[in-house]
């Protein structure tokens, strides 16, 4: 699928790279787009009015309308088992939404600028959240709604962050091209 910062989402098929689907908005554009993580006939996509969008590819339709963001969705990740839907935004919160509910499941605040990059851990118990406030933030959502440890500090913008396989370790880089790799389980960096 393709999100081109205009008023739509564009699908299209691997093999001959033909067009499969259009969706449109006429209101606001699209910021970001992804398939489910366990159904390729859903797309979930985040605006610049602040709104998450759940999509069915087979009839181009928008079936779910996610509101709570005061500002526009930066980043949008869906938990492994696609029960979670995480958007980040820059009112400087990010939200979790289930699946099938139009209302959030929890806020999470901690940031102080607009968050840029969300992602779920490979088995969806922790979620990270990026802000231009040059920190990233680890929250356990199984016991939780603080962060597991202190802010993931650098001295400039945080451009990238993942998960190792196994969770526990997380790996950020910053604009200036430093590396740090973060020991989740024992809350210090390696």
């Amino acid at each position: 699928s393709s999100a081109s910062g205009g008023a739509g989402i564009r699908v299209w098929t691997s093999r001959n790279l033909s067009l499969m689907a259009s969706m449109n908005l006429s209101e606001s554009y699209t910021t970001c787009a992804i398939f489910s993580s366990n159904d390729s006939d859903t797309i979930i996509s985040g605006s610049a009015d602040g709104l998450v969008r759940v999509w069915t590819v087979r009839t181009a339709e928008c079936i779910r309308v996610l509101q709570g963001h005061t500002g526009r969705i930066s980043s949008i990740s869906m938990s492994p088992s696609g029960d979670l839907i995480a958007s980040g935004s820059a009112d400087n919160t990010a939200r979790l939404w289930y699946v099938n509910s139009e209302d959030p499941a929890v806020i999470l605040h901690g940031h102080n600028q607009f968050i840029c990059s969300i992602s779920f851990s490979p088995d969806g118990s922790r979620l990270v959240t990026v802000s231009w406030d040059q920190t990233a933030r680890i929250w356990d959502l199984r016991t939780s709604l603080n962060p597991v440890l202190n802010p993931i500090d650098h001295n400039a913008y945080v451009a990238a962050i993942a998960f190792r396989e196994n969770g526990k370790q997380l790996i950020s880089k910053d604009e200036l091209g430093i590396i740090k790799l973060w020991d989740i389980e024992r809350r210090e960096e390696l």
